[in-house]
Parts: C-alpha cells; structure tokens; sequence
C-alpha cells in the first residue's frame, strides 16, 4: 500500500507483533504455574535441639539438596561448668525442641519436634541463674540428676527454677 507521499504505509498490527503476545502469556502463565507448584514444597528445615543433660542448645539449617548452614550453639552455665571442671563426665542428650520446613518464600509450612524438658527449654535463663547459685558440688549433682533420666528426680531438682520470678527486661550486672 502507498501512502499520499508515495512511500509504503504499514499496517497498525503487523504479523510480527501479533505473534509475541502469545509467546509472552504463554512465558508468564508458566512462570506463574511453577512458582504455585514450588510453592508447597519445603526448601529448608531450620533444627533445633536441646540438651537434656545440660540445657544447653543448638540449631542449623538443612536445605532440600543436604547442605547445612547457619549453624549455632549455645552453652549453658552447667555445660561450662562441667567442661572446666569434670570434662570426662560431661555427656549429651540432645532432643530436638524445633523441625520447621520453610518454602519458596519463608512460610513456616511443616513442624516436627521431640519433647524436652520444658523447664530446660523455656526457662534457660532463670535455669543458668539458678545454676549460678550453687556451689561446686550442687552443680554436680544437678548434671548427674539430670543426666539419670528419672522424670520424678528432674522435676524436684528443677522446682526452684520453676519458682524463680521472671525478669524479661532484667540490668545487666555490674
């Protein structure tokens, strides 16, 4: 087709544009469906454990493909004091207290856990303060308490945590 100036006049839809709106709604549709079938599925699993023997704690994350990072620990006034004092005493039970899958966009989409002591899991600082207060052979007795097993035992040693007030926003000591 010639316009009036004598050059070509080009059709408002031409073949070659009409032809890329499908490609790219076809693109973005499946985008979009791959992104909602991924979205159930847990990429990572953030673990945590608690010790039975000593409350003292740890975590990692596991990703889908096996690898492990953000790992922490965190180990309570007994630990260290069974460490500097009776190291060849000192055992483990570590309980997971936290198993929680986590999608493509961070939800939280699965939970798994153990049961631990929920005084050691709860109460970690009025825990270490108490353990704080006892003296050298106090603090041995409670390791070996703790680490007998016997539920009936455990409680009466831990009654004192229990009843310690709870201080959130306590200062720090000078």
């Amino acid at each position: 087709m010639k316009d009036d100036k004598g050059g070509t006049q080009q059709s408002a839809k031409s073949p070659r544009r009409r032809k890329k709106w499908p490609v790219v709604l076809a693109v973005a549709f499946l985008a979009v469906l791959v992104f909602l079938v991924a979205l159930p599925f847990p990429l990572c699993r953030d673990m945590g454990y608690v010790c039975e023997h000593t409350a003292s704690r740890k975590g990692y994350r596991k990703w889908f493909m096996g690898l492990r990072t953000s790992q922490w620990y965190s180990a309570s006034q007994l630990e260290r004091f069974m460490l500097e004092k009776h190291p060849q005493d000192l055992t483990h039970r570590w309980v997971s207290f936290m198993g929680t899958g986590r999608n493509l966009v961070g939800q939280a989409g699965s939970f798994s856990h153990g049961r631990p002591n929920r005084t050691l899991l709860l109460l970690r600082q009025q825990f270490d303060d108490h353990v704080d207060s006892l003296d050298d052979a106090g603090k041995l007795e409670l390791f070996r308490v703790l680490a007998s097993g016997q539920k009936d035992r455990i409680e009466a040693q831990l009654a004192p945590v229990r009843e310690r007030p709870f201080e959130p926003f306590r200062d720090p000591q000078p």
